[in-house]
C-alpha cells in the first residue's frame, strides 16, 4: 500500500474516536553546557516526553527538571536503554498496530498539528519527540494533548510534557525575536524535522526516538558527518538581520535548528 494512502488510514482512524483535550506543561532545561558529559535533550529544541499515567521513569525525569532530583546521566541511560531492543517495522505495520490502540495521543501548538495518532509503543515506558524552537517566545497554554479514546469509558490515560532547551544566540538574534508579535509565536516551533505529518514513521523506526532525544555533550571529537558547520555556532549575521522582517528573522532562525536535528539524526 502506498505510503500517502496509508497515512491517510492512520488520519481516520485517529479523527474516527472520541478525544478531550487538555495542556501541556513546559519546562525550561538549563544544564551546565561545560560539566555535563551527557544531555537530556539538544539545545534549540521543544522536546515532548510522554507516557501512560503513573509510569516510574516520567516521573524521574520530571522531578528532575523540576527540581534536580536525581542524575542526569542515569536519567538519559535509563530512557536509552528502553530502545536495545526494539526492531524496525513497517509503516503499514505500524498502521495496523495504531488500530489496536486503545488510546492514541496528538500534539498541537497553537494552529500547528505537531504529532497526530501518536501511541505508547508496547514494551517501551516513555516516548519522545523533538521539534526545532528558535529561542523565541512560547504561547502561554500553547501547547496540548488530545487524547483519543476507543472506548468512552477507557480509564487508560496518557501524562506528558515539554522540555525547553534555547539555543545559543546572539543578541541580535535575540534581540529581533524579542520584537516578534505574541499572536505569531507560533513561528517559534517548527513541526517534525523530517517533515511527516503523523508520529506512525516515528514508531515504525522507534529507535530513533532515544537517539533523537538525547545526545553526548560537545567536545573536541563532536563530529556530525557531511555537517560542513558547527551548528552550534551557526546565526544569522548582523546585517542580514537587518534586511529582513521580524517573522522571516524567526522563521530563518528556526531553519537552522531544523537543518541540524535533520543531519545529526
Amino acid at each position: 500500500m502506498e505510503t500517502l494512502e496509508l497515512l491517510r488510514l492512520a488520519t481516520i482512524e485517529t479523527e474516527s474516536r472520541a478525544l478531550k483535550s487538555s495542556s501541556i506543561e513546559i519546562l525550561n532545561y538549563k544544564p551546565d553546557i561545560k560539566k555535563s558529559k551527557i544531555l537530556l535533550t539538544q539545545q534549540g529544541t521543544a522536546t515532548l516526553f510522554m507516557a501512560k499515567k503513573g509510569e516510574p521513569l516520567l516521573d524521574e525525569i520530571y522531578k528532575y527538571l523540576k527540581s534536580g532530583v536525581g542524575a542526569e546521566q542515569t536519567i538519559v541511560e535509563k530512557f536509552i536503554k528502553q530502545f536495545s531492543d526494539i526492531k524496525e517495522i513497517a509503516l503499514e505495520e505500524a498502521v495496523l498496530l495504531q488500530k489496536k490502540q486503545n488510546l492514541l495521543a496528538s500534539v498541537r501548538y497553537g494552529g500547528k498539528t505537531l504529532l497526530e495518532g501518536f501511541f505508547i509503543p508496547e514494551k517501551i515506558k516513555v516516548v519522545g519527540a523533538s521539534f526545532p524552537y528558535n529561542g523565541g517566545g512560547i504561547l502561554e497554554e500553547g501547547f496540548k494533548l488530545i487524547q483519543h479514546y476507543s472506548k468512552e469509558n477507557l480509564k487508560e490515560e496518557l501524562q506528558c510534557f515539554i522540555v525547553l532547551h534555547e539555543p545559543n544566540l546572539t543578541k541580535a538574534e535575540a534581540d529581533i525575536l524579542k520584537q516578534l508579535p505574541e499572536n505569531q509565536f507560533e513561528l517559534n516551533i517548527g513541526t517534525n524535522p523530517k517533515g511527516f505529518a503523523t508520529a506512525l514513521i516515528a514508531i515504525a523506526a522507534a529507535v530513533s526516538l532515544a537517539t533523537g532525544i538525547c545526545c553526548p555533550h560537545r567536545n573536541e571529537d563532536f563530529v556530525i558527518p557531511n555537517y560542513a558547520f558547527d551548528p552550534y555556532e551557526v546565526h544569522l549575521p548582523d546585517a542580514v538581520l537587518k534586511q529582513i522582517s521580524v517573522s522571516a528573522a524567526a522563521s530563518e532562525i528556526l531553519k537552522i535548528r531544523r537543518n541540524f536535528l535533520v543531519h545529526k539524526y
